[in-house]
């Protein structure tokens, strides 16, 4: 006879049996389902692993501007830094205060080695470059060449030796939600493989992209150290440069292999890429500043500097003019400009609408090759301090006589630091009329208010001194015109 207290047991038992009948050929077709989506791409990592390298860039003298202090390193686990004794060198090391550590690979197999171009700084201050192969071995190496625009640099190993190179693919080709993986160095830790799906492609619209670029999205996790380092398929073939990693994980970007293979070939022949350039830095003409300039149904861009002696300064562009069209195409926004004309190459022609109150007019310009950066700072003085729309600002004059005004202190709670403008900034327009004084300023606010405008235009730059040029990426990211309440 049948005991009271087993009979639980036995009534649980005929439930798991009833369940797994029912629902067990559900739960192996799940399975199933998840190992024919899995890709083993242990083979093809074996085959394309030596071709990625650590780049380890000595920097003379730091402005802890995207350097890898060599103090956040001393947390990395002992265990860790054994197998990677680079690191621990330029920790230990007294001439090197720090290092920034990044990737790279192999684009030929005499020791072209290509990597992001902030990870050499842009070539400045640099007091060294390493680049560690698969397995340890570090070779010396040198900057051959690096383009801003596209955050690509050359480098060349000291070495007669033979390497293996990356194959190129297709960033075209690719497949929304492909299998894809990159491999570099986290943190300094080389040789480290993350994989993941292609998200999107074509991506440009992302806070960094300030020049037009299109970029392959990826969820393969990306961090510091990552920069420069190369994103396969699963044939293990390039698709793409590493460029950009949010620290919201599954979010990273990759720049086209058509780039690479546009820009590299100048950069080893000429140190730079050659392109068209016109000599105008520019900004998004938003609903507020079209508003200000009295045309609030036009969409384009606002110049907001003239290069002297430039193309566009040889035709008489100006500080606040609003270019609408692009050989007769409508300007959407800012990156479809820049991406428009990073395409046209020096003696191009190309035409230009201007809007404005007054209507439209087109103007030509012949675009010439990109200068090098040049920046310029004279000793200067400054006069006493006046308050205008919560910015306190000085008029500042230099020993050449000329002047500027230079913003001094922000209340934090006025709308200009709502849109931007900071201490040790410059305003050098007021709308479309230029500004040398703080009585400039002054009278140009109360004029608005006369006219009863509800908010000015100011310019804002980071240096009155700089030879502005559209490639230069750490000006544009925080120059240019702010829409500011005056009510």
């Amino acid at each position: 006879m049948l005991k009271i207290q087993n009979l639980p047991i036995i009534i649980f038992s005929l439930v798991a049996v009833l369940i797994f009948s029912v629902f067990g050929g559900s739960i192996r077709s799940v399975v199933e389902a998840r190992d024919a989506s899995y890709v083993d791409i242990s083979p093809v990592v074996d085959r394309v692993a030596s071709s990625v390298v650590t780049v380890v860039v000595k920097i003379k003298k730091s402005n802890n501007i995207g350097v890898i202090g060599s103090a956040q390193y001393q947390n990395l686990p002992s265990l860790v830094l054994s197998k990677f004794p680079h690191i621990s060198d330029y920790i230990s090391g007294k001439d090197v205060k720090d290092v920034i550590i990044g990737s790279g690979f192999f684009i030929s197999t005499d020791g072209y080695v290509v990597t992001n171009s902030h990870v050499v700084k842009n070539g400045a201050d640099i007091a060294g470059i390493d680049v560690v192969l698969k397995g340890g071995a570090i070779l010396p190496a040198y900057l051959v060449g690096y383009d801003h625009i596209t955050d690509l640099a050359v480098l060349k190993v000291k070495s007669d030796g033979k390497f293996n190179s990356v194959k190129f693919g297709d960033t075209d080709s690719v497949r929304i939600g492909e299998r894809v993986f990159a491999i570099g160095s986290p943190l300094g830790i080389s040789e480290t493989v993350t994989s993941g799906i292609v998200s999107a492609r074509g991506r440009s619209d992302f806070p960094t992209n300030k020049y037009g670029a299109s970029y392959l999205q990826i969820d393969a996790p990306l961090t510091i150290g990552n920069s420069g380092g190369p994103c396969f398929n699963s044939n293990g073939l390039l698709v793409g440069i590493n460029y950009y990693g949010f620290n919201v994980s599954g979010i990273g970007f990759a720049i086209s292999t058509s780039v690479i293979k546009e820009v590299i070939p100048s950069l080893i022949k000429n140190g730079r890429f050659i392109r068209g350039w016109s000599g105008i830095s520019i900004q998004n003409l938003t609903k507020d500043l079209a508003v200000s300039f009295g045309i609030p149904d036009k969409t384009g861009v606002v110049v907001f500097s003239v290069t002297k002696d430039s193309p566009a300064d040889k035709i008489g562009l100006k500080i606040g003019d609003v270019i609408c069209e692009l050989n007769g195409k409508p300007i959407s926004n800012l990156m479809s400009f820049i991406k428009n004309i990073n395409l046209y190459l020096p003696k191009d022609k190309i035409e230009i609408s201007l809007c404005s109150e007054k209507g439209k007019r087109s103007v030509s310009l012949v675009l010439e090759a990109s200068p090098k950066d040049t920046l310029v700072l004279e000793s200067k003085r400054m006069t006493d301090i006046k308050e205008l729309l919560g910015i306190k600002m000085k008029d500042v004059i230099y020993e050449d006589g000329r002047k500027v005004v230079r913003i001094v202190d922000v209340n934090l709670s006025s709308d200009a630091y709502f849109k931007g403008a900071l201490p040790g900034m410059y305003i050098s327009y007021i709308n479309s009329s230029p500004v040398s004084s703080t009585d400039d300023v002054k009278r140009l606010i109360y004029e608005a208010k006369s006219k009863k405008n509800k908010s000015v235009s100011i310019l804002l730059q980071t240096s009155p001194d700089r030879d502005d040029k559209l490639n230069n990426k750490t000006w544009i990211d925080k120059d240019g015109f702010i829409d500011v309440d005056i009510d």
